[in-house]
């Protein structure tokens, strides 16, 4: 039994965290801390997202043996989900923390092959009277507003729910249930004292074989990133994938990734898409009304998930069974887990299976470029129950009935895990559910269905598919993934690299030599390892005011002193010293003045070097380098000195002991580079301590140069390729769009409608569209209303310009002539009617008359002004 005042600890801000911690602070709960490595909601969290499907009624057939409310008649687990799905729903209907984002808008469930819809007749079996059934394109596009479902729909078949589903504002939902928690005192703890790293149980001296992990007992605390031991009379374990990182949970969960984009909605077209009941193709993907506040659309393509598996190896006489365990990689090792890791990209090969789903239901949105994208990872248990209940000791113990004094020393673990990529829903039922575990009111069919069940788990198959379909009907091996999109440098286009997230065998070269493979696959482990190392050192600066402090003032320092015609002196040796060289360079190109001193040849003369109004940076991964050391009392005390190096507090390091005052840039790693290669050459720090200056240098130069350091450095650096780049055209010949890469379709202005203007327009590569002898360009495209996609072009007013009403230009026209031959039109008071707008289209000829590319009269406006 759990006191009121006792101490509760919950690992994990995200759904099911802020629920729970907003169910016992609401039931008199007063020392209630949240812990999590992100603000909240994480950007990483599963459940910070759009939207999530809601399904008030049924469930689920894959573990569901009777329907309706919980009877003496269910299975434990059908009892257990049933008394979860009232919970919930209650909730989402009627709390009015809840109540707000949840849309009840209805949903459409489809199939394509047979397999699929036999499926989903069993899912609705003893519910049919809420369904409707679908089975031609005419009825799948009847279900929303005309001009959203503009597809074919071929081999479609489904059913209509309009009540009693529809879709959740998830993101909302877990922001208003953390603010609502914190109002009744529920604190939460973020960033690097909330990232919790290891959970210390009393029995620390026996190890289990897995990465250092204890074997179980009375839980003693919880430590976090920057060493922090959290303690408590009880700790809840809610942070979904990344649970299986801290206990052994014996193959019960598998971090499974989903995927999903989104892609940006017009205004208008957020209008027009509003309260759609949720379209899901249980084989082809997914996709809820946009967000009426980014103009946002999100699809998911549907499949049974990604894992990135983690195996060990087999002594040479075991049998066990490769099937389950190793599959197709067999060679003596078996999987015995999953790695979460994060992304905000996704393969290409379900960016593909994004568009195909937009292709059958929305064609005029599938070659649209998406706005963003990420994975998304849940753990899944071997039944898809969540995995609910008090944590055994070391010998079976159950721990529910343990509280050892007042003296959290001997605190008790309570895990909430298990989602299995369907249990959003019940974010305000699970608060519920872990009352009664807290107050030991549960009853015995809810304890039994949520128990700690290693022994389903036995001999995983960590393939299984668990009842989803689509893809290529199996788990796919992230692994493999080749090719990712770049949708944050503002294209969907593809590039080809490997993924540096992963630490298994690269698919790639499956057929190479194993010289090959292991080359390879040693060098995805060095980049896997710096790419940790700068992501821990982006969260470090996030969330620690150390660091931050201390850039800031380095800042101001080399500010301060390169506007006194000071510059920045960097020093260092071995390996530093070639960072600080390249650094230099960096500073240098950006306009701001340093140069390179060596500690050695500094006490040798070069200590002249060094200015009046200078500033000096020491780059000291160890902070205690000698020749540092050596030449620190012979710098003017009146300098400012920034200390680049390992350490995360000034304390720590020496040459910061030997000169207080000096200025800390912490540069850690997250391992040794002894642990990450088995050698200590410098790798990982290099890396860091390389970016780090690099963000010194470019905030400084954005300081110093306010508005103008792209010119700076144009004027710094006027050679080779990069130099190119910065030279600015000076003809109209340069700056048009070649005509032969304007898209011509086939067809007359009265035979093609505006919806195949919109598809043209995103096929070609310059974005204008002819037809005939007009064109339409792209901000004319941009402006089509949807309700004219079914109109002819002809009977579109603004949209295709003839030829007749072009402007001319000749190709060898400087820019500046052109814009000032065109700007009195476009300035003129009557804007609207003015005979030249920005819209309008430019012809530009060359001396035989023939028109050799195009351009928007606005763009021409643009560019004279850059």
């Amino acid at each position: 039994m759990v006191h009121k005042n006792d101490s509760i600890l919950i690992i994990g801000g995200g759904t099911w965290g802020c629920g729970i911690a907003l169910e016992l602070a609401r039931n008199g709960y007063s020392n209630v801390t949240v812990l999590d490595g992100e603000d909240v909601p994480s950007s990483i969290a599963a459940g910070n997202d759009l939207n999530k499907i809601m399904e008030e009624g049924i469930p689920r057939a894959t573990i569901i043996t009777t329907s309706g409310p919980q009877s003496e008649g269910d299975t434990d687990a059908a009892y257990a989900w049933n008394r979860l799905q009232d919970l919930c729903t209650i909730a989402w209907l009627n709390d009015p923390v809840y109540k707000p984002y949840y849309h009840r808008t209805g949903r459409v469930m489809a199939a394509s092959s047979d397999a699929a819809y036999e499926a989903l007749l069993k899912d609705i079996s003893g519910h049919e009277g809420e369904y409707r059934k679908i089975v031609s394109a005419e009825q799948f596009r009847s279900t929303m507003p005309q001009g959203v479902l503009t597809g074919d729909f071929e081999g479609w078949r489904g059913f209509a729910k309009p009540s009693g589903a529809g879709w959740v504002f998830a993101r909302g939902a877990i922001i208003a249930a953390k603010r609502e928690a914190e109002r009744l005192g529920v604190r939460f703890i973020t960033g690097r004292h909330g990232l919790v790293t290891k959970l210390l149980f009393s029995k620390e001296t026996e190890h289990d074989e897995r990465e250092d992990m204890p074997k179980r007992g009375t839980l003693r605390g919880a430590r976090s990133a920057d060493g922090t031991i959290h303690r408590a009379h009880t700790t809840i374990l809610a942070n979904g994938a990344n649970a299986d990182g801290l206990i052994d949970f014996k193959h019960q969960l598998r971090p499974t990734a989903w995927t999903l984009a989104h892609i940006k909605m017009a205004p208008s077209e957020t209008e027009l898409y509003k309260n759609l009941p949720v379209l899901f193709n249980i084989e082809k993907g997914f996709f809820m009304e946009p967000s009426a506040e980014t103009h946002e659309l999100k699809i998911c393509d549907e499949h049974p998930g990604y894992i990135n598996p983690v195996y060990q190896e087999l002594s040479p006489d075991s049998s066990l069974n490769q099937e389950h365990t190793g599959g197709e990689y067999g060679n003596g090792r078996i999987i015995v887990g999953s790695r979460p890791f994060a992304r905000q990209q996704i393969p290409l090969e379900s960016e593909d299976r994004v568009r195909a789903f937009l292709r059958e239901t929305m064609p005029h949105l599938a070659a649209r470029p998406f706005s963003f994208a990420r994975i998304c990872w849940d753990a899944d248990t071997v039944d898809r129950m969540p995995l609910i209940g008090w944590y055994p000791s070391n010998d079976g113990e159950d721990l529910s009935c343990r509280r050892e004094t007042d003296d959290v020393e001997g605190g008790r673990l309570l895990l909430v895990v298990g989602g299995s990529g369907y249990c959003f829903k019940t974010m305000p039922a699970m608060g519920q559910v872990i009352l009664e575990f807290l107050e030991d009111k549960v009853d015995d069919r809810m304890r039994r269905a949520f128990r700690w069940r290693p022994e389903i788990a036995e001999d995983r198959n960590w393939w299984d598919v668990q009842g989803r379909w689509g893809a290529q009907g199996e788990v796919m091996d992230i692994n493999k993934v080749k090719v990712w999109t770049t949708v944050d440098a503002g294209s969907s286009t593809p590039i080809e690299h490997l993924c540096l997230d992963s630490t298994g065998t690269t698919a790639d070269v499956e057929e190479a030599s194993s010289i090959a493979k292991r080359r390879v696959t040693g060098a995805i482990h060095v980049l896997n390892t710096e790419a940790t190392a700068l992501r821990s050192l982006t969260q470090l600066y996030k969330t620690d005011a150390t660091a931050a402090e201390g850039f800031n003032t380095a800042v101001d320092a080399i500010v301060r002193q390169c506007s006194e015609k000071g510059k920045l002196v960097v020093t260092g040796v071995g390996k530093s010293g070639h960072i600080g060289k390249k650094l230099v360079a960096t500073f240098n190109s950006l306009g701001l003045h340093s140069t390179f001193l060596h500690p050695t040849e500094a006490l040798h003369g070069d200590l002249g070097k060094v200015g009046d109004h200078d500033a000096i940076l020491f780059i000291t991964f160890s902070g205690k380098t000698s020749e540092l050391l050596a030449l620190l009392p012979h710098v003017n005390p009146n300098l400012p000195v920034i200390v680049l190096t390992a350490h995360s507090q000034p304390a720590d390091c020496e040459l910061i002991r030997k000169r207080p005052g000096a200025i800390l840039l912490p540069a850690p790693i997250h391992e040794s580079e002894t642990i990450s290669f088995g050698i200590s050459a410098p790798t990982t720090s290099t890396t860091v301590a390389l970016a780090l200056g690099d963000a010194l240098a470019v905030v400084v130069s954005q300081e110093l140069h306010t508005g103008s350091v792209s010119s700076v450095f144009a004027r710094n650096h006027p050679g080779g390729a990069i130099g190119a780049s910065f030279s600015k055209p000076s003809t109209m010949r340069e700056i048009a769009v070649p005509i032969d890469e304007v898209f011509f379709m086939p067809g007359s202005l009265t035979e093609l409608s505006g919806a195949d203007v919109l598809k043209a327009g995103y096929e070609s590569p310059s974005g204008w569209v002819g037809a005939g002898d007009a064109l339409g360009c792209p901000i004319r495209i941009r402006r089509l209303d949807t309700l004219l996609m079914g109109q002819k072009l002809a009977g579109i007013p603004d949209l295709m310009v003839p030829r007749s009403e072009w402007i001319s230009i000749g190709a060898d026209t400087r820019i500046s002539q052109a814009a000032r031959w065109i700007q009195d039109p476009l300035m003129a008071p009557d804007y609207g009617e003015a005979a030249c707008s920005e819209d309008s289209i430019l012809a530009v000829v060359d001396n035989r008359g023939e028109v050799i590319g195009v351009l928007e009269a606005g763009e021409l406006m643009q560019w004279r002004e850059s």
